[in-house]
Order: structure tokens, then C-alpha cells, then sequence
């Protein structure tokens, strides 16, 4: 006779749920990935699964939130602590960054990766990109005051393009020190505080 999965605390479960929800996302895609294999590695029943955390969709949209979330928070909080010189203080942002990359590198593949036809899966990354875009035109803005209106969101992608880019590339090269990313990343947009120093000294 099989026995009953075993009861966990909250934490635990969701510890358990979530990493193997984020193994499974990440190795299979949201569309192939199933309930039943994250039950089977997570060592809780389906129904428990379902009470928690709802549906397939809402545990993969409950991860990419949270993912994003760290992220972001990550970045404001060096934002907002870190006053001074603006290269500076932007290096300490991306370096904020990579080290919530580096404690959540499958949670982080798996929202750079995500795609779906499902409508919450679209709603929440279409939420998350929003997200994302506004705290980086308020970075933007504070630290390029001097930048045209019109070019503030194009260079807000570009820099989170640049993010994905070489976040990816850090985490394909596991022995390479985190101090290199962080500086490719600064070294890329130095360019921009260049030209914000040349126009006020212009002015």
C-alpha cells in the first residue's frame, strides 16, 4: 500500500515546489513541463501542490515575478544607498545585480527564456518587462539628467538588453570571476556619462 506524501511546513514547501518547478521550467520549457514531474521531484502530492500554489501557470507566473522582483529590488536598493559620483554608483547597481543573478541563476534563465501562447504567461511577462523599463528610466533619468526625453527609453533597453546579454554569457562561463561582468557592463555604458559630463561642461 503507498502511504501518504509527507506533510511539510510552508517554508519547506515552498523551498521544495519552487526549486523543482524552476528545474523542471528550465529544462523543459513552460508548454512541456508538468505538474506531475514537479510533484514526482518535489516530494509533495498534487493536491497540496494545487492548494498552494493554483495552477501550472500561476506557480510559472508566481516564479517569474519573483525572479524579476529580486532582481529589480536588488538594483533600486544600490540605487537609492549609494549616492556620489554617477560611475560609481552605477557600478554598484550592476554589481547589486549580478549578485542577485548569482544566487538565482536557473530562476533568472528561466524568465530570459520564458515564452508561451498561455494569457497569464503573456500578461505577467508583458507586466515584468513594464516593470523592469520603468525603474530603469528612473535610473536613467537620474543619472543622465541631460539626456533628450526621446532617447531615455531607447537606451533603458539597450542597457537591459546589455544586462540579459552579458548576464547569460557570466553564467555559460562559470569560472570566470564576477568582477568581469560587472566591469564589461560599466565599461559599455561609460560612454554615457561621458557624454553627460561634455554637455554640462558645454553648458
Amino acid at each position: 500500500m503507498v502511504g501518504r506524501p509527507p506533510r511539510f511546513p510552508p517554508n519547506e514547501l515552498d523551498v521544495r515546489v519552487t526549486a523543482a518547478a524552476t528545474r523542471e521550467f528550465c529544462e523543459r520549457g513552460y508548454d512541456a513541463a508538468t505538474v506531475d514531474a514537479i510533484v514526482a521531484a518535489s516530494g509533495v502530492s498534487k493536491p497540496v501542490l494545487y492548494r498552494a500554489f493554483g495552477s501550472k501557470s500561476q506557480l510559472y507566473c508566481m516564479l517569474l515575478e519573483r525572479v524579476a522582483n529580486e532582481l529589480a529590488s536588488a538594483a533600486m536598493r544600490s540605487f537609492m544607498n549609494n549616492p556620489g559620483e554617477p560611475t560609481e554608483r552605477f557600478r554598484a547597481i550592476i554589481s547589486s545585480w549580478f549578485d542577485a543573478l548569482a544566487q538565482h541563476p536557473d530562476q533568472w534563465r528561466m524568465l530570459n527564456t520564458a515564452s508561451s501562447t498561455d494569457p497569464n504567461v503573456l500578461t505577467t511577462l508583458q507586466r515584468v518587462a513594464s516593470m523592469q523599463l520603468e525603474n530603469d528610466v528612473t535610473m536613467i533619468r537620474t543619472f543622465l539628467p541631460n539626456l533628450p526625453e526621446d532617447e531615455v527609453q531607447p537606451i533603458a533597453e539597450a542597457i537591459r538588453g546589455s544586462l540579459r546579454a552579458i548576464g547569460t554569457w557570466w553564467l555559460d562561463h562559470p569560472s570566470v570571476e564576477r568582477r568581469v561582468p560587472i566591469d564589461a557592463m560599466t565599461r559599455l555604458c561609460s560612454g554615457l556619462f561621458a557624454v553627460t559630463e561634455n554637455t554640462n561642461q558645454d553648458a
